[in-house]
């Protein structure tokens, strides 16, 4: 009846044959011990032993009554709580704001085949870049259910070099800042754009998009702003992909506001601007920050055999993809009968009783 896997410490539990089964027959709840889910289908009890304690607050879950399955998630921690099951909620319509990134260029790829996408990735170059390539990338992914915003860094380059930055990085004579104890620059105009990335989240929510199904992509200085929004901003994002990035020198993990976003970290072995012991280094420091601090959400590190470069290799794409493909929440197209209306999907969630008799 029920299946248990891992990847990366987080455990995916199915249950499947559920045919016939509604909310009102259906109730779930976590050992104290947090060592067992017990799934309740009608009057049969089935225990589904767990290999070790998870975290109540990591708990995510949707029975599709449509496919006849119970698909739950969680990653490992101390102790255990009640759950209940209720009706997910409904998907909103969600468009694209018309002035949502005003400090430069945008491009929107739309969803293949799909007119109210499940997600949005947000994808940000590197130095010296522009939209251009990263839209290129984003129809060459195709991520199911998901469309892209391509955005545009706000600062200019110096001496009319083409490209932009997403953070002041030069002096006026047009060397790099140094970073070193005391220089602030480059961490106050990332901080000023971490306020307009939250923005743009704080606009995308109000058309239809919650932050739970937004995604950053990023490399080098976009990798840099993409982790400094996860880190600081405190709020859960779908997940984040930094690809060949790195911390500011100055920067000492300071005001962090930890989240249950899920973070990947891509390196290469051979990167000759960031070397590889420098970034795990810089990961582990990341790690342990934000964990202490009750960060929820996996953070994950990769290797790969290249240099300082966007995603290389089929070995470093499929495990991006194998990222996306986990926390995606997608949606059944045929068990949903239009935007806004209820559905035969319902969602776990934290609740201090068990309760039953749950109906649509």
């Amino acid at each position: 009846m029920a299946s248990i896997t891992e990847r990366d410490g987080v455990l995916q539990i199915t249950v499947g044959g559920l045919e016939g089964v509604s909310a009102a027959d259906l109730d779930a709840e976590l050992s104290e011990e947090g060592t067992s889910l017990c799934i309740e289908v009608g009057s049969l009890r089935h225990d589904v032993p767990l290999p070790y304690p998870v975290d109540p607050q990591s708990l995510r879950a949707v029975f599709d009554r449509a496919d006849h399955t119970l698909r739950v998630s969680a990653i490992g921690i101390e102790g255990g709580e009640h759950l209940m099951v209720t009706p997910r909620p409904p998907r909103r319509h969600r468009h694209m704001p018309a002035s949502l990134w005003p400090h430069g260029r945008s491009e929107y790829v739309a969803a293949v085949g799909c007119e109210n996408p499940a997600a949005l990735l947000v994808m940000l170059h590197g130095l010296g870049d522009g939209t251009q390539n990263f839209a290129a990338l984003a129809r060459k992914m195709t991520l199911p259910q998901t469309a892209a915003l391509v955005l545009e860094a706000p600062h200019c380059l110096p001496l009319g070099i083409e490209g932009a930055s997403w953070f002041e990085m030069f002096e006026d004579d047009g060397d790099f800042i140094e970073g070193k104890a005391g220089e602030a620059r480059r961490l106050d105009s990332l901080a000023q754009t971490r306020g307009w990335l939250d923005g743009c989240i704080i606009q995308l929510d109000q058309a239809g998009w919650d932050p739970r199904d937004i995604f950053f992509l990023g490399f080098s200085q976009g990798a840099i702003t993409a982790v400094d929004y996860a880190m600081r901003s405190g709020r859960s994002l779908g997940g984040v992909v930094a690809v060949s990035g790195q911390l500011l020198a100055e920067d000492r993990l300071k005001g962090l506001h930890p989240s249950a976003t899920p973070i990947l970290f891509t390196h290469g072995s051979k990167d000759s601007q960031v070397s590889a012991i420098a970034a795990k280094d810089m990961f582990d420091r990341i790690k342990g920050g934000l964990e202490s601090q009750g960060h929820t959400g996996p953070l994950l590190w990769r290797q790969f055999a290249k240099n300082h470069e966007m995603i290389g290799s089929k070995e470093e794409m499929q495990v991006v993809m194998e990222f996306f493909a986990q926390h995606l929440d997608l949606f059944d197209p045929s068990a949903e009968d239009a935007v806004g209306t209820k559905s035969d999907i319902y969602e776990i969630t934290n609740a201090p009783n068990i309760v039953s008799g749950l109906r649509n």
